[in-house]
């Protein structure tokens, strides 16, 4: 039996130590968000039918650098796709996590 290699995966900073919650969808705010460390880090959409328009994420600055926003990018795109949506990126942060892997590809997009 011949074992295939596993792909190589984009070398990410985490901070194993932060405190991370539930993402979590608010419809009235137009966000997903959720808490790390305390703090609150969004990303803000429009909704058009059962497509999501993924216009800004925002992680607070005392987190970057440590991994909270592709933590929060990608918590993002699979709550949308755990409920059968679809979006499509336009926040240019998201459009950089979204490029860097092909596992969203039928649930998140680039315009156009």
């Amino acid at each position: 039996m011949h074992l295939k290699p596993f792909a190589p995966l984009p070398l990410v900073r985490y901070d194993f130590a932060m405190e991370i919650s539930e993402i979590t969808n608010d419809p009235a705010a137009g966000e997903f968000s959720l808490l790390i460390d305390g703090v609150k880090a969004f990303v803000s959409y429009q909704r058009r039918d059962q497509s999501y328009r993924l216009m800004h994420a925002e992680v607070p600055a005392a987190l970057r650098g440590k991994g909270a926003g592709r933590i929060l990018a990608e918590r993002t795109f699979q709550a949308i796709k755990d409920e059968g949506s679809t979006g499509v990126a336009y926040c240019g942060y998201l459009r950089k996590v979204l490029n860097e892997e092909d596992r969203w590809d039928g649930v998140i997009s680039l315009p156009g």
